[in-house]
């Protein structure tokens, strides 16, 4: 409902041929990066296995579950605005697809640049 009405107010703005999408993460970003855990291994350098939920947008408060697993597995502090850019950066676009959330801008990015 919210991406429909935001989507609604952007095709009405006056962007002369540029290409415009509204991307709403479930909760929060952090369950995009909980989907990939060999991305959170390279980023804080953990060997053992990270055990991580199929479908990371049901989790609650995902910025906490990584912040948890993070602390426990790797015994390191995690800090969103430090690492969620080191994340990214490991993260590959098969892990991301796995959120329905995620899709929508996926998509968008394949129409935009003719690459589906």
């Amino acid at each position: 409902e919210l991406r429909k009405t935001l989507q609604v107010i952007v095709n009405k703005t006056n962007f002369q041929k540029t290409a415009k999408a509204v991307v709403i993460p479930i909760k929060e970003l952090e369950a995009w990066l909980l989907t990939d855990e060999e991305a959170l291994k390279r980023t804080f350098n953990i060997t053992k296995r990270i055990p991580l939920k199929k479908n990371t947008e049901v989790i609650a408060n995902p910025k906490e579950y990584l912040t948890t697993m993070i602390r426990r597995y790797g015994r390191k502090m995690y800090s969103n605005t430090i690492h969620n850019k080191k994340i990214a950066t490991h993260c590959t676009l098969d892990s991301l697809r796995r959120c329905k959330s995620y899709l929508h801008f996926d998509q968008f990015i394949l129409r935009s640049t003719n690459l589906d």
